[in-house]
């Protein structure tokens, strides 16, 4: 499939079409159950022609499998590190005032889980029977400007 949109804005990447599906598409990057993996490298990836395939047990980031809607963070760090910082360790990253504000906002994260995986799938690798959720573009802001 081609996209109009990709190939007005000249991007150097596919547009990936996101997913929720019961069957792993075949040809699947297979992900390894119990090891760290970043969901961005494999949107990356995605983006220039492999399909990927997350689900609970191979989605080895926390905060990845947090963003895919496979779980929910713990309480007594995130909120400190999404606003001022864990006391006595990491910096925070300042997305929220204060830890209160970070906490309100981590609990209202939803838990989606309609199918077994989600996929990221090349725009133009996609079937005819499959419906995409989203479309990611990933572009340089250069263009823009």
């Amino acid at each position: 499939m081609d996209s109009k949109i990709a190939k007005a804005i000249r991007l150097k990447t596919q547009p990936v079409a996101v997913f929720w599906a019961d069957v792993q598409p075949k040809g699947a990057l297979p992900l390894a159950e119990g090891k760290w993996s970043c969901v961005i490298s494999h949107l990356d990836a995605a983006a220039k022609g492999q399909i990927v395939v997350f689900d609970e047990r191979t989605t080895g980031c926390p905060g990845g499998k947090v963003g895919l809607g496979f779980s929910r963070f713990e309480a007594g760090f995130i909120e400190y590190f999404l606003s001022t910082g864990v006391p006595g360790g990491r910096e925070g990253e300042y997305y929220k005032k204060n830890p209160e504000l970070a906490a309100q906002f981590v609990a209202a994260l939803p838990v989606v889980v309609p199918k077994q995986y989600l996929v990221f799938k090349p725009l133009a690798a996609l079937a005819e029977d499959e419906r995409p959720e989203v479309f990611i573009f990933l572009m340089r802001i250069s263009f823009l400007l």
